[in-house]
């Protein structure tokens, strides 16, 4: 939204979202300056965070140490 009027965003954000019919949430960013990217950002780590738990349960439980089995070398 960085070419766009301050004056105009909300309305042409509006008409783009529904536009597209999407629901989800909605991000206005400026790429020039870096204007609100970090919602932005935080947003997908928190998605990918909730993918990984959901597609691996364990995924945030330390892995044991490489060949550390825990028995003793005969």
């Amino acid at each position: 939204m960085d070419l766009v009027p301050e004056e105009e965003r909300d309305q042409r954000r509006a008409d783009f979202v529904a536009a597209l019919g999407w629901d989800g949430p909605v991000f206005t960013i400026a790429a020039i300056n870096g204007g609100q990217c970090k919602p932005l950002v935080y947003a997908i780590m928190e998605h990918l965070d909730s993918v990984k738990r959901t597609e691996d349960p364990h995924a945030d439980e330390p892995a044991e140490a490489a060949g550390d089995t825990g028995e003793a070398d005969a």
